[in-house]
């Protein structure tokens, strides 16, 4: 079974919506005659007004599926023995951005694409300037737990899974390096590779646990 984002179906539904109703608008106009011009150009007039609401609204799930997206590109560059899927969901439980399998471990990774700023960690709580970002955090954290949690029930592999917060924004400054904030990897995009490549964790898979892994999460999610 294949889940795919939600965000990115309606976003998607919706944006042909616009396109296909204003090209019928532009049509009707064109070989209308008057007066049905004049209750044409009010339509056209509230099609725009609409279309401005209905972008402002759907603007944030536009720029998170970017990040996304990005992300994703870069994941492509792991070498052929990583595996990487998109958008884990199970049940009613909230997806998981990106997963990576390899011989590394299990990487679970929540993809970020704020406004250009400095990550801060203080209070237990990261912030994006004096912005806080309250479940940055916890989100990937319970990602991990629930991927780690999955993995054991379904194939009785116990693992620690690697819970990855990544700001594709290139002008967001984090100073963190590889170091974990509260048990959780938070890092630019560019470290991402890195990181996942070459960090010891000490718990390394086998390539036919990793296909076992992969098999099994793929079931769950849009894989790339």
């Amino acid at each position: 079974m294949r889940v795919f984002s939600y965000s990115t179906e309606i976003i998607d539904l919706r944006l042909i919506f616009i396109f296909l109703s204003g090209i019928v608008l532009l049509l009707l106009y064109l070989i209308a005659e008057n007066p049905f011009k004049s209750i044409l150009t009010i339509a056209m007039l509230i099609w725009f007004i609409f279309v401005g609401v209905l972008l402002k609204k759907l603007w944030p799930y536009i720029k998170g599926d970017n990040g996304e997206l990005d992300v994703a590109r870069t994941l492509k560059k792991l070498p052929k023995n990583y595996y990487h899927l998109r958008d884990f969901l199970e049940g009613q439980k909230g997806n998981t951005d990106a997963i990576v399998v390899g011989p590394t471990g299990v990487w679970t990774i929540e993809v970020k694409n704020y406004k250009r700023g400095t990550i801060t960690f203080k209070n237990d709580i990261l912030y994006n300037d004096d912005t806080p970002l309250e479940k940055a955090l916890s989100q990937p954290y319970a990602e991990a737990k629930g991927m780690e949690d999955h993995v054991k029930n379904s194939l009785g592999i116990s693992l620690q899974v690697n819970p990855v917060l990544v700001f594709t924004n290139p002008k967001t400054r984090i100073h963190f390096g590889l170091g974990k904030q509260r048990g959780v990897y938070v890092i630019g995009k560019k470290w991402l590779l890195e990181l996942i490549q070459n960090q010891n964790l000490g718990h390394p898979l086998t390539p036919e646990q990793c296909i076992l892994i992969k098999e099994e999460v793929k079931k769950y999610t849009s894989a790339i």
